[in-house]
């Protein structure tokens, strides 16, 4: 299928600062994924072999099912099932990722704008990262700055799907899905990337399974592209999840840790004030293992 470069022309653009044609190419954006997003809601219970654009394997589960069209990736939100009940009579519960022990679709949906909000934020690191790095190397895309694609999230008939370009990517070499946990080797600029993004953003340096260190949440991945840039994805735990054990106006539904983030703007007046920077995985099974688990844990 011949389709558009999103992200090529989009990163061409943003390098060269053509805020014009940066604007024409989110605008087309936007209209695309909205007529696509149409058409994989309305057929998402038809028959797979009747549908237009049928699901894909792609990715975790987390995200949602996939679709890739026009050179976008789509992802319809959805609970996704865990731990399905244990067979043969034994007495055990479904066990989902934002609902627990039922799905529930709203806060799927919260962690779907929490992606999107996150990957603002280190837009702008990586932009400036772009910027500060322009006299230090001729060639503007091999300049070593976090870079995060188009994306967008949309409504429709009661449903959010997100739309991305479809990257072409080598394998992690930063972060993780939360099983297999990648660092890169030493000397890599990903992980002074890593470095200043939490520092900006008043994260904190934590081990993620006892032995890993990193600068984000760890189920946060950074990718080579195959066009030598690095990539952020899976941002929607940038930031650190509140402690749902104290905060009494707030029902406990499901697992909190996955959609109730605390807001940048706090961390940014937390770092103001001196208090210590938050581990994004605090509170999470990631952080089993770092010795430094319970005062991060008191520092939230």
């Amino acid at each position: 299928e011949d389709a558009i470069d999103w992200n090529g022309v989009f990163q061409e653009a943003l390098e060269s600062r053509d805020y014009e044609r940066l604007s024409q190419i989110s605008i087309d954006f936007v209209a695309t994924a909205r007529s696509y997003i149409k058409i994989i809601v309305i057929e998402q219970f038809m028959p797979i072999e009747k549908q237009t654009i049928r699901p894909v394997r792609v990715g975790g589960i987390a995200g949602g099912r996939k679709y890739l069209a026009g050179g976008l990736l789509f992802k319809m939100i959805h609970d996704p099932l865990l731990y399905p009940p244990a067979q043969q009579g034994l007495a055990s519960e479904p066990f989902y990722l934002y609902g627990r022990s039922r799905p529930n679709y709203e806060l799927a949906a919260k962690s779907a704008s929490h992606s999107l909000h996150g990957a603002s934020h280190y837009f702008h690191i990586g932009y400036d990262q772009v910027k500060d790095q322009a006299r230090k190397n001729s060639n503007l895309s091999r300049r070593p700055a976090l870079r995060v694609p188009l994306q967008v999230a949309l409504d429709y008939l009661g449903y959010r799907v997100t739309a991305q370009p479809w990257l072409k990517l080598k394998a992690p070499i930063y972060g993780g899905n939360g099983v297999q946990i990648h660092t890169p080797p030493k000397g890599h600029p990903v992980t002074d990337l890593m470095s200043a993004a939490a520092s900006k953003l008043h994260l904190a340096r934590h081990r993620v399974h006892g032995d890993k260190v990193l600068h984000c949440a760890g189920d946060v991945e950074a990718h080579e592209g195959v066009d030598g840039r690095i990539y952020l994805l899976d941002l929607a735990r940038a930031f650190p999840a509140e402690d749902a054990n104290v905060i009494g106006h707030l029902p406990y539904v499901g697992q909190p840790v996955f959609y109730r983030m605390l807001r940048p703007e706090l961390l940014q007046l937390l770092k103001e004030e001196r208090y210590p920077p938050l581990s994004p995985d605090t509170f999470t099974g990631f952080s089993k293992g770092d010795p430094d688990r319970f005062s991060l844990e008191n520092a939230s």
